[in-house]
C-alpha cells in the first residue's frame, strides 16, 4: 500500500496516498456517519475472522472489533465524552452491554440500530448475539 508518483525512477513518496488507503480499510470497518456508528460495514468476505483496535467514531468514541466466520463477535468502545452511542452491527444481532461488569440497558433504535447511554472515559465491552 505504498504509493509513489512519477517519473520512475526514482519515484516521489506521496503521503497522501498511503495514508488514503489506510483510511479505506478502516472505512470499510467502521462508519460513522448520521449519530450511527456502523461496524463491519463493507468488510471484504475474504476476510473471514480478525479485529481491528483503535478506530475513531465520530462524536468522541474509540472502537475496537472482533469478528469470526459467524459474525460481528465483540466490540469495546471508549467514550470520550459520555454521549448516547448508537451502533448498527452486520446482521441480526443483538448486543449485550457491560460496562465494569455491570450490565447496561440497550433499547433498539430505528431498525438495525441499537443505542445505549455512556459516561464519560468509560470502557463498554459488548458481545454480540444471534436473534
Amino acid at each position: 500500500l505504498l504509493d509513489l508518483h512519477p517519473p520512475y525512477p526514482p519515484g516521489i513518496f506521496q503521503i497522501d496516498g498511503n495514508f488514503g488507503g489506510a483510511a479505506a480499510v478502516a472505512e470499510m470497518l467502521l462508519q460513522s456517519h448520521g449519530g450511527v456508528i456502523r461496524l463491519l460495514p463493507a468488510k471484504p468476505a475474504a476476510w473471514t475472522q480478525g479485529r481491528v483496535g483503535g478506530l475513531r467514531a465520530r462524536g468522541g468514541f474509540v472502537v475496537d472489533l472482533e469478528w469470526t466466520a459467524d459474525g460481528l463477535a465483540r466490540t469495546r468502545v471508549l467514550s470520550r465524552f459520555g454521549r448516547v452511542c448508537r451502533l448498527r452491527a452486520p446482521g441480526a444481532r443483538v448486543p449485550v452491554v457491560l460496562c465494569g461488569g455491570r450490565k447496561v440497558p440497550t433499547e433498539p433504535s430505528a431498525g438495525r440500530d441499537w443505542r445505549f447511554d455512556t459516561r464519560p472515559e468509560e470502557v463498554y465491552d459488548i458481545e454480540w448475539r444471534a436473534q
